[in-house]
Parts: C-alpha cells; structure tokens; sequence
C-alpha cells in the first residue's frame, strides 16, 4: 500500500538591498526557460514590510528552493520591473511585484564572435569576441538516472547450491479417461493383438 509523506518545501528569494525574504512570505514564483532564448525571466511575488521598501530596479535576486534546509539556486539574475499593491489583511506589510531576466540579458542585442579580430595599424582597439571559460554546474540530470556498469571478464564459480526437488509430470498416458472412465494404460503407436489363430487348415 502506498504511503504518502510530507515534506516541507521552502522558497527563498534574495533581493540586494531587501535581503532574505522566506516562505510564508514568498507568495508565488516562476522561471521560465526556452532552447530559443537566450536568458531566462522570472516573476515573482513577495510579501515585505513597508519600512523595508526602496529601489530595487537592477537590483541581483537571487531564488532558491527545496526542501527545508537543502534549498538550491534555481535563478540569479536582475530585476528590471517592480509594481507594489496593498495587502489588506496585513497593513504592516505591501506586496511586491518583480520581474526581470538573468545576467545574460546583457548580451542580448550585441555582436559577439569568438574569433579575435584586431585592426593592423595596431590604433583601433580588437573588435568584441566572447570566451566560454567553464560552467558552474554540470547537466549531471540524464548521468544520475543511470548508474554505471561494472563489467568483469574474471570467471565466476557458484558454491553451496542447494539441491532443489524437481516436480515430475506423470506420463500422457496415465489418468483419468476425459468422459470419467478407466481404461486401461496404453502407450501411444503401440501393438495390441487380441486373438491368435492356431488351427491349421
């Protein structure tokens, strides 16, 4: 029977400036990424006091999740649109509407070649060109569903078999008649002779 366990997943949005705003407080969030895009946006919905209320236009924010106490980053970028409406039930604090993309949005909208080209009379500065210098975590998703094979070519040898009975099937032959009567055993293609003639003539 299946079972069902309760965790407590927990959100936590950085906002500089802010600081560290935690679940209940965090209402809602969403990151959304696209292969034809090149940065992710995100939308998010906090609640904060209105005594901590300033600018936070370019602001980085930074939204981890999971569960609680293993959060993991999940977004890092800046906000470029923040709107602030009333909460009614709670007058100590606003809520605060933030939108924005990650840091890659700095490039959107540049021409950027990875093949350094410099002008020869050695005035004019090298055109912009752009380095992949490392990662800062692995696509290790597709690696941990499949754990890796270990293969010997050394012989085996299996010890301390226990012998195990065999259950033999009785012969087609032998049983019960199908209308539920005995006949006698008979073996199949075999020579039945019922009379021998003697006499001569």
């Amino acid at each position: 029977m299946a079972t069902i366990k309760k965790q407590k997943i927990r959100a936590i949005i950085s906002i500089a400036g802010i600081g560290d705003i935690t679940t209940p407080n965090v209402v809602s969030f969403t990151v959304n990424r696209a292969r034809t895009q090149m940065s992710a946006n995100f939308n998010a919905s906090v609640k904060i006091l209105y005594s901590d209320l300033r600018t936070v236009t370019d602001a980085v924010v930074t939204i981890r999740a999971g569960l609680e106490g293993e959060e993991k980053p999940i977004f890092t970028g800046l906000i470029e649109r923040s709107t602030i409406n009333p909460i009614r039930t709670d007058v100590s604090k606003v809520m605060l509407n933030i939108s924005g993309r990650d840091k890659l949005s700095i490039l959107e909208g540049q021409n950027i070649d990875r093949r350094l080209k410099t002008w020869k009379d050695g005035v004019n500065p090298p055109e912009r060109w752009g380095v992949v210098t490392g990662i800062v975590k692995p696509a290790s998703t597709a690696r941990e569903k499949f754990r890796d094979r270990i293969i010997d070519y050394e012989p085996k040898a299996a010890t301390d078999i226990v012998t195990v009975p065999l259950e033999v099937t009785p012969d087609a032959f032998k049983g019960i008649h199908p209308l539920g009567q005995q006949e006698e055993p008979k073996a199949s293609s075999a020579l039945e002779i019922t009379k021998v003639n003697t006499t001569e003539d």
